[in-house]
């Protein structure tokens, strides 16, 4: 089924909630609003521990934004806190332990899908006493705007001193739903009595016994004090405000009448009682088909998830041999290349070896020739000195 709690209603004036709640101080009043359709992104009467004055109101928005979240955005998976997972998520621990608090409505919304159809009946979940509080467990946190801050560093101004802007936002926990409201949704809100609501907002720090006593606390409601009203498809569109939204459709179903004290004759009363269990029957079997149709989803999902993952090893993997390939005949590229540079400059040596010994033989001969026809002048001389002596 889709997420719960994603609709309420808190229609209470400021005065009749201080009175209920027993405390005057309210932070940010002027941000709460009336409404009979609240939605996420909404600023609803939030009740949380102050060290002072024991408890303090403080108006929050519904869908929490972790204090780390770069954006004071929201993610629709943050309206509600699954109580299963508050001591394993990392984010719902850190606020388990500091950050406890409780949301403050007359009564939320929830609608029943019909199994193979698009028709959905809405109900009005509230107390039996009309404008009594319920309780809501929940958690919240507080984001800074780090941008703003940055800006005002290093100003003398007086208008740039104040304290940077926060945001205060909440969760709302759910557990799994009582035997009474099972047949609509499988989870519901967790709502608290007057004792638990003391347990769940004594002191701000727990640890360890205190973190499982307050854990204590967050299981389903009986749903004895509560009423199940059938309304109208009014309060669908979560623009639609006004009474409307909470006005009965055509009376009492059977679901509603399970609830209802309104004397009911004998003869009848067997009859509609199993009525009541086999509509119940026939919803618990569609929601176990239901699950099992979602889980099978989920399998096939996760198996195609995980064919997903593995081609994109694959391809990972190709690319990195296609790369060390790359790099492979790079090697081998330059390592060419630096050979032939090599076998040019050899060639180029051995070149300018051959010139410089055909120079070098070039010299040699013209020395010889050069020694060889020195001495011819000399013969000549020596000659004409042999006639010259013969003469005499």
């Amino acid at each position: 089924q889709k997420r719960m709690c994603g609709r309420a209603a808190c229609t209470l004036a400021p005065a009749c909630i201080k009175s209920q709640v027993g405390t005057q101080r309210w932070k940010d009043e002027d941000k709460y609003r009336p409404s009979y359709n609240v939605g996420p992104q909404t600023y609803q009467p939030i009740l949380k521990h102050s060290p002072n004055t024991h408890r303090v109101l403080m108006s929050m928005k519904w869908g929490l934004v972790p204090n780390w979240s770069k954006e004071a955005k929201t993610k629709t998976s943050n309206v509600n806190a699954r109580s299963e997972s508050l001591l394993s998520n990392n984010m719902w621990k850190r606020l388990i332990k500091r950050k406890r608090c409780v949301v403050i409505v007359n009564g939320y919304y929830e609608w029943l899908h019909t199994p193979g159809s698009n028709e959905k009946k809405s109900y009005y979940i509230h107390h039996k006493t009309p404008d009594k509080i319920l309780y809501l467990a929940g958690l919240y946190d507080v984001w800074s705007d780090d941008k703003n801050e940055s800006k005002k560093e290093g100003s003398t101004n007086d208008t740039n001193n104040e304290e940077k802007e926060k945001l205060y936002s909440y969760t709302i926990v759910t557990t799994e739903a009582s035997p009474k409201l099972r047949a609509i949704h499988d989870r519901m809100p967790v709502i608290l009595n007057e004792d638990e609501v003391n347990i769940w907002l004594a002191g701000e720090d727990v640890e360890g016994e205190a973190v499982a006593k307050v854990m204590k606390v967050l299981k389903p409601n009986n749903g004895d004090d509560l009423e199940l009203t059938r309304v109208g498809s009014f309060v669908n569109n979560v623009r639609n405000q006004g009474k409307q939204c909470i006005e009965p459709l055509g009376g009492r179903g059977m679901i509603e009448s399970f609830f209802s004290r309104s004397p009911v004759k004998a003869e009848n009363k067997v009859v509609l009682k199993k009525e009541i269990e086999d509509q119940e029957d026939q919803i618990v079997d569609k929601l176990d088909e239901e699950k099992e149709v979602k889980n099978e989803e989920e399998s096939e999902e996760e198996e195609a998830n995980m064919k997903v993952e593995e081609e994109k090893e694959d391809k990972e993997d190709e690319e990195e041999e296609k790369e060390e390939e790359q790099e492979e005949e790079q090697k081998v590229k330059l390592k060419t290349e630096k050979e032939d540079s090599m076998d040019e400059d050899e060639k180029r040596g051995k070149k300018r070896k051959s010139n410089s010994d055909e120079e070098t033989k070039a010299e040699i001969v013209v020395k010889k020739e050069t020694e060889v026809e020195e001495p011819k002048p000399k013969k000549r001389k020596m000659m004409k000195r042999r006639k010259k002596n013969n003469n005499y």
